[in-house]
């Protein structure tokens, strides 16, 4: 319910519409890993923090003008919802 969501259901929103983008190419690529029979490498370091992550995203994916539009069109402030997170 638009009227009534705050801007963590509008940050959930945008953060799931991301990951969708994401996850298929993803799986893509490690379906191909395992076909061809490649190894992976794996790296654990207690330094590593993963930060915020919608910005970059969509950066990334090249969507973030798209973003903020589809944001725009649903009257939320996009840098709003993403300084939320």
């Amino acid at each position: 319910d638009a009227e009534h969501a705050s801007t963590y259901d509008w940050r959930m929103s945008l953060s799931l519409a991301l990951r969708d983008r994401v996850v298929e190419p993803w799986f893509a690529s490690t379906r191909k890993t395992y076909e061809g029979k490649h190894k992976r490498v794996y790296y654990l370091s207690m330094e590593f923090l993963i930060g915020r992550l919608i910005e970059d995203v969509t950066i990334n994916l090249g969507v973030e003008d798209m973003a903020r539009s589809a944001m725009s069109a649903l009257g939320q402030d996009y840098d709003l919802v993403v300084a939320d997170e």
